[in-house]
């Protein structure tokens, strides 16, 4: 009965090697991609939401 245990054990490693394959090629993917536009001229700062006028 040790070939149950070692079939889960195989089956283990192979999807982590699967998982770990994924996301090396994602991350190689993401690397080769080319530069996007500049940013566009703005007087705000990226990330701000501007504030309410105020009556």
């Amino acid at each position: 009965m040790v070939r149950r245990p070692l079939r889960l054990l195989r089956f283990a490693l192979a999807a982590w090697l699967a998982r770990w394959a994924a996301l090396e090629l994602a991350s190689w993917l993401g690397r080769r991609r080319p530069r996007g536009a500049p940013p566009v001229d703005s007087p705000r700062i990226p990330g701000r939401m501007p504030r309410r006028r105020e009556r």
